[in-house]
């Protein structure tokens, strides 16, 4: 291998590693990789109660027929705890 095709491989080996975040920064900002403004379902407010178990509030649903779910999250289960109505501002705060 000479010194020019060296050079050549390298820079492209170079330039397939600077790719690498580069697509996965663009993926996960498209809705294939899970963003998008018309998703069904939305994380609204966590609230951590221990190491392993928590409160989550999670929108689903769009429109009129958009609700609240406050689910209590551990290990081994997620648990419905109450359905409500979401606030007008999007803040669980």
């Amino acid at each position: 291998m000479n010194g020019s095709s060296l050079v050549t491989s390298l820079l492209w080996f170079v330039a397939i590693l600077a790719l690498i975040p580069a697509a996965l920064w663009l993926l996960k900002r498209t809705p294939a990789g899970g963003a998008g403004a018309n998703a069904l379902m939305k994380n609204v407010a966590v609230l951590p109660l221990s190491a392993s178990q928590r409160i989550v509030t999670v929108e689903v649903g769009t429109g009129d027929a958009r609700q609240w779910l406050v689910l209590g999250v551990t290990p081994t289960s997620i648990n419905t705890l109450h359905v409500m109505a979401p606030r007008e501002n999007g803040d669980a705060h």
